[in-house]
């Protein structure tokens, strides 16, 4: 009987060891942990939005919806006898690039037109201002240009207004302007309203929205800036001639526009601009040969300049291309990010620009 007992009780320890044995090899096996989705760099992009909130792809200002609407980007006159011009206060983005004459213009880019009424005066298209329309997926606001530039919208199929070549209703002479003393070149403007209500109809290149996969070529977050040197004011020598002065103000954190010895003032506002960020990019220009106006033609490929921000100042390298865009780096090669906010990107002269810093705007 106790021979008995022992083996039916082997046999129970075995069955329950078995048993054991099988419900570990049979059991689900845990799911790895989730690998982090990656996250940008902390030093110089710890503020950045995470990649799934949807921003303004031209100032890097969060939004609740993702963007579709392509944006606008209009030639802006700069020549003295043209101030003050209109429109300017309310652009996300604007670059500013040598023409002939040791002049310069504005490209405005606005994600949203309707916060200016009026935009103008409207200049004629070079084709480095083409370049960078193409590169932010932009309706480009003209009114004619040189041969180069009117070339390159053809050839590159650009979604183009030109009040020159265009019969648009939205673009308009201002009388009371041209009665005042103003050239007549000064006079063309564009009318917002109008032009939220008339240009779906026109049938612009490839529509009124981005496609579907696109991401606007500037990247936002938040760069040390304390390696950089102080730089309250800042003077852009745009050539031998035209320069373009940044003054911090401590009160709005932004940087004031000045040229030609006076604020910038948009007259829609009448109020001095200011903008976040501060940039100059050198560019190789060169006369085109054979133009009898002198007009010039601008390296956008690669180069070297300056970013500025909160009253500082530090070196970048930029590259560009029309399908890769505008590209900013740290001279080591890191990606550098804007601050979200609206920024002015001056392209100076390779050879006859220059960059001031000082440490106090009244020197």
């Amino acid at each position: 009987m106790k021979k008995f007992a022992f083996i039916c009780m082997l046999i129970l320890l075995l069955g329950l060891l078995c048993g054991c044995f099988w419900q570990q090899n049979t059991a689900e096996p845990e799911p790895e942990p989730r690998r982090a989705v990656p996250v940008h760099d902390a030093e110089d992009e710890a503020g950045a939005a995470p990649a799934a909130q949807a921003i303004n792809w031209l100032n890097g200002e969060k939004i609740e919806e993702p963007l579709t609407a392509r944006p606008y980007a209009v030639v802006i006159d700069n020549a003295s006898g043209a101030l003050p011009a209109k429109g300017v206060s309310a652009a996300d983005l604007i670059f500013e690039f040598n023409v002939e004459g040791n002049m310069t213009r504005f490209l405005a880019l606005f994600q949203d037109i309707a916060k200016a009424p009026t935009i103008g005066p409207v200049r004629s298209c070079r084709s480095y201002d083409v370049s960078m329309a193409i590169a932010f997926d932009a309706i480009y606001t003209h009114a004619g240009g040189s041969p180069m530039g009117l070339n390159d919208i053809i050839i590159k199929h650009v979604a183009d207004l030109d009040a020159v070549y265009g019969n648009y209703k939205f673009f308009f002479r201002d009388k009371a302007r041209r009665r005042s003393g103003y050239a007549y070149e000064h006079t063309l403007f564009a009318d917002t309203a109008q032009m939220i209500q008339q240009v779906p109809g026109v049938g612009v290149t490839r529509g009124m929205e981005h496609l579907e996969d696109y991401e606007g070529p500037l990247r936002f977050g938040i760069t040390d800036m304390s390696r950089g040197s102080v730089a309250q004011g800042i003077t852009v020598h745009m050539n031998n001639s035209k320069t373009t002065q940044f003054d911090f103000s401590e009160e709005q954190g932004k940087y004031l526009v000045s040229e030609y010895g006076l604020g910038y003032v948009d007259a829609n506002t009448n109020e001095q601009v200011a903008v976040d960020n501060v940039l100059a990019l050198f560019v190789k220009y060169s006369r085109i040969e054979g133009d009898d106006k002198g007009r010039l033609e601008a390296e956008l490929t690669s180069g070297t300049g300056y970013y500025a921000k909160g009253g500082r100042i530090i070196e970048l390298s930029w590259s560009f291309s029309e399908e890769g865009g505008l590209v900013l780096m740290h001279p080591d090669g890191r990606e550098l990010r804007l601050t979200a906010g609206s920024s002015f990107i001056c392209c100076p002269d390779s050879v006859t620009g220059k960059v001031m810093a000082s440490y106090d705007v009244n020197k």
